[in-house]
């Protein structure tokens, strides 16, 4: 076996495209004169994987601005408290005894005058890895921040993977993959993985995983003595891939979780170091300015010295009303000069702002007034009501980092991104499936159907039909695993792509269903076709997904995917699946749809558990009005009871029951699957009350849910599982 193989047995290896090495940029020119600045220390904004491991940026920034800044020898950095100075590297000079006797003599103790306060504001930080489908998103962005994910750490994701593996999640089994064809779901398919094939050549296994970042920053620097802001949004961007090999699956999957907890830092670590160099070059930019201190017998005396650089000879230039006045330093002491008027002569003040100028003396330096295309210091006699505000960005490419073998050779023949190609274009394909044109797509009468199947007979629906109830006018937001939103008998409830939903864990348009899940409800609640409608065939549907192919979840996405629902329209909330976690943001998101009138449709979970006794989420939660707790019942219209019982249950807590059991339900790609759970019940409740609102619009959310409630019909076997033993109907 060559080295390079017997290298990846006990490493791994990481490397992102060959890329051409950029020739290094000259440098700039140092001025000799130290620029006086303020910096603002930025609050700490964290990035946080899905393992938990986390990436600090603001102290970061603040400190490799500081650094950067003192180490290029041209500034004077000043902390918040005008006495603590951070001087450059160079040596400070040390005051002889002559200065010393000087200073007395003229009193110096003057604080450095800043040209320039430096304010810093992180706006978005992000990482992602995966592609298409099977992307995972991390941090913020302006448009994707909630208290869980603003980097502040104050509210952390609650529903971390258990495993690097991601087989498992906080959530119950209802993700696991559906179907005996691995063609049904994603089966072999490693959650975030852009390409997880388990490919075993000699028993090495590999994964390979681009990925995606950005750091937006929006610098603010005040020019204190023309009062202008200026301000530069440095948007920083940058793409790369991991790849590893392991000799087990489990090895592999450890050390990747390490692969990628590096390439997060050094590619935020590489932003950073960019930045400053950015806001560095911005600040070299404003001409050296200072102010006048005193006025007296000894000349003029201005707050800039040995410290800043001044030399014996330096001249300054004075605006007042459009006339200039040139100064000319005479001596030189550390923290101060003297300075002697040479020509103009304008009124003088102290506090007046003068700037550094290397101009011969000319016609506007004998007192006569000049253009403002000619003046370039400050006018010190004008006040700015409205400062000038200069807005500007700039794009800053981020170098990924690159680790691989001693001689390269395996990263020479597998870095290709082609080498996954196919799988990446059928996997698109098949899960990721673009928004397709809605001319295809009718909506049928269900009243055509010739016959339906018991679920849809059991609550009666036709009575709501034959009145021509048929949810036309409500949105139902589906919060899950996504949508087939192409299905031919659920795409006519998505009226376009802009109000389809939105993937919360991928971060896109395109909240396609790879799992199955999501599918299965959509058709239940608003399918449409032969003999395959749903309880609310006109209903719109809004898909919003928030789990992986696994049921893994974020705080972040789950609480944005009810701000969106909310805010786009939706009157009803499906939340087919459960956990034994209690979640504050769970709490918030259904406080949040309270707060609107909107209800919530929840499946009691399928452990067949009483919920008086061990509480499954969000169904247990007892304090908010507008959730509706459902649990499963069986063509006999008694309990689900498959392999066991497996529909949780109250008396007291869940509101009402629904058929949920051997149903056949929707799958993505045009499939029908055999499936059960109280998801399938919620679904069936959800399509209901969708019904119920459209015949009457203008009732409010309580109003809806009691009619509902009321109109259920009580079942003496369900009333130790369900208040009042209700069972849905349609009466």
């Amino acid at each position: 076996m060559k080295k390079a193989i017997l290298l990846t047995l006990s490493s791994v290896l990481v490397f992102s495209g060959c890329k051409e090495t950029p020739k290094p940029e000259a440098k700039k020119p140092v001025p000799r004169l130290k620029r006086v600045v303020r910096i603002t220390p930025l609050n700490d904004r964290f990035i946080e994987l899905d393992d938990g491991s986390r990436y600090g940026m603001g102290f970061n920034l603040y400190d490799r601005l500081v650094s950067t800044l003192d180490e290029s020898g041209g500034f004077i950095v000043l902390a918040n408290e005008p006495d603590k100075i951070s001087l450059s590297s160079s040596k400070q000079i040390t005051k002889d005894s002559n200065e010393k006797k000087n200073s007395d003599r003229l009193k110096f103790d003057f604080a450095p005058v800043a040209i320039a306060d430096v304010q810093a504001k992180i706006q978005e930080l992000t990482f992602t890895h995966g592609n298409k489908g099977v992307r995972r998103f991390a941090g913020f962005t302006e448009s994707f921040k909630t208290e869980f994910n603003d980097g502040d750490l104050t509210d952390i994701n609650e529903y971390p993977p258990r495993s690097l593996e991601f087989t498992n999640s906080w959530f119950g089994t209802t993700f696991e993959p559906i179907g005996n064809e691995n063609t049904n779901t994603i089966a072999g398919v490693d959650a975030g993985m852009e390409g997880e094939l388990n490919l075993i050549v000699a028993g090495i296994r590999y994964k390979r995983d681009s990925y995606h970042a950005t750091a937006k920053v929006e610098s603010r620097i005040e020019i204190l003595a023309d009062q202008s802001l200026r301000v530069k949004n440095l948007d920083a961007s940058g793409d790369g891939f991991l790849f590893a090999l392991g000799a087990t699956y489990r090895e592999l999957s450890l050390d990747f979780g390490i692969v990628r907890r590096t390439a997060l830092k050094e590619t935020f670590d590489d932003s950073v170091e960019k930045m400053a160099t950015e806001i560095k070059d911005q600040l070299f930019t404003y001409p050296f300015r200072t102010k006048i201190e005193k006025i007296g017998s000894e000349g003029i005396i201005i707050n800039a010295g040995k410290r800043e650089g001044v030399l014996v000879g330096d001249r300054f230039e004075h605006n007042a009303g459009g006339k200039i006045t040139i100064l000319e330093a005479t001596e030189v002491f550390q923290i101060g000069s003297v300075a002697k008027v040479i020509s103009g002569g304008s009124d003088l003040q102290i506090n007046d702002v003068i700037e550094y100028t290397e101009v011969k003396i000319t016609s506007k330096a004998l007192g006569i007034a000049s253009s403002a295309s000619t003046a370039t210091s400050p006018d010190n006699r004008r006040v700015i009501e409205n400062p000038k505000q200069v807005v500007e960005t700039k794009k800053i490419i981020i170098e990924p980092p690159e680790f691989h073998d001693n001689d390269g050779s395996l990263k020479k023949a597998l870095n290709a991104k082609g080498f996954l190609l196919p799988y990446l274009l059928w996997r698109y394909s098949q899960y990721d499936q673009k928004f397709a044109d809605r001319n295809g797509f009718k909506k049928i009468s269900p009243n055509t159907a010739s016959s339906l199947p018991w679920n849809l007979e059991s609550i009666k629906v036709k009575n709501a039909w034959d009145r021509s109830i048929t949810g036309k006018g409500i949105t139902v937001a589906i919060i899950d695993s996504g949508v087939d939103y192409n299905h031919r008998n659920i795409g006519a409830a998505f009226s376009s792509k802009e109000k389809s939903g939105f993937d919360y864990i991928g971060y896109d348009d395109r909240a396609f269903d790879d799992n199955s899940h999501g599918t299965a409800l959509a058709g239940i609640i608003a399918g449409q076709g032969v003999d395959s409608f749903g309880v609310a065939p006109d209903t719109n549907l809004l898909s919003y997904r928030v789990f992986d192919p696994y049921g893994v979840t974020t705080s972040a996405a789950l609480y944005k995917a009810f701000e969106s629902a909310i805010q786009n329209g939706a009157k009803i909330i499906l939340c087919g699946w459960d956990t034994k976690r209690s979640s504050q943001a769970l709490k918030k998101a259904i406080q949040l749809a309270e707060q609107h009138d909107v209800l919530v449709v929840v499946a009691a979970g399928d452990l067949g558990n009483n919920l008086d006794e061990i509480a499954h989420y969000p169904a247990s939660y007892q304090e908010f009005r507008n959730l509706i707790r459902v649990g499963s019942i069986n063509k006999a219209l008694s309990i689900s009871e498959k392999s066991g019982r497996f529909s949780n249950y109250s008396a007291n807590l869940v509101d009402i029951m629904a058929p949920g059991e051997d149903l056949s339900v929707m799958a993505p790609r045009n499939e029908i699957l055999i499936r059960s759970g109280t998801d399938l019940a919620a679904a069936h409740v959800a399509g209901a009350l969708a019904l119920v609102w459209s015949e009457n619009p203008e009732m409010g959310a309580e109003d809806a849910q009691a009619k509902l409630l009321n109109m259920a019909q009580p079942v003496d076997t369900l009333k130790n599982y369900a208040r009042g033993g209700r069972l849905l109907s349609l009466q």
